[in-house]
């Protein structure tokens, strides 16, 4: 049976919301996180702009979206897990187990650069506290191009996400990857903005 993207968005969201799953790790409602899944499922890009949303579904993409509803009902898992991708701050950024889904309101004050608190300074060194997949430093490090972020965690695992996602933005120059405990392991550096 043909059925178009639209409509396995709309079943898919039904499916979803029966299913009575939480949401809140990169959308907050069963239709907005059904749309992300088809779209995967049929390998198209969830922040493109000509989605052909009356497009026919193969049978392989119905078999793909059917599978990957099935992993995110039975398993409870964020779609963001499921997929290895997650957005933040208008990024999309590489995430696993090894770190927590991107989720801060620090995403809408990068884009604000810091306003009202940061308005007339700019942020030269800035440091990334408990920086898990390195969402947020590679964030600072595209918003603030003059300024050098010291990212730092305690866990060698969501470090090591952290640095796909420097490599994938080519930051590498100004986003130093840090082990330590909160302030540990950073010496007597001094920042002018400290996130967490």
């Amino acid at each position: 049976m043909s059925i178009s993207l639209e409509q396995q968005v709309d079943e898919t969201a039904n499916a979803l919301d029966a299913a009575d799953l939480f949401f809140g790790h990169g959308t907050d409602n069963a239709f907005d996180e059904a749309a992300w899944l088809v779209l995967e499922a049929c390998d198209l890009d969830p922040s493109g702009e000509d989605i052909p949303w009356d497009q026919s579904l193969t049978p392989a993409q119905q078999a793909s979206v059917a599978a990957l509803l099935k992993r995110r009902i039975d398993s409870g898992e964020p779609l963001a897990y499921l997929v290895n991708r997650a957005w933040f701050a208008g990024n999309d950024f590489f995430i696993d187990h090894r770190a927590i889904v991107p989720r801060s309101h620090i995403g809408e004050w990068i884009a604000d650069g810091f306003f009202p608190w940061r308005a007339d300074r700019p942020a030269a060194a800035v440091l990334d506290l408990c920086t898990g997949s390195g969402c947020i430093a590679v964030a600072l490090a595209l918003a603030f191009p003059e300024a050098t972020v010291d990212a730092s965690d305690i866990s060698d695992s969501a470090l090591e996400v952290a640095e796909i996602n420097v490599a994938r933005y080519a930051v590498q120059d100004r986003v130093r990857l840090k082990r330590g405990d909160l302030f540990e392991g950073l010496g007597e550096a001094r920042y002018d903005l400290i996130v967490c």
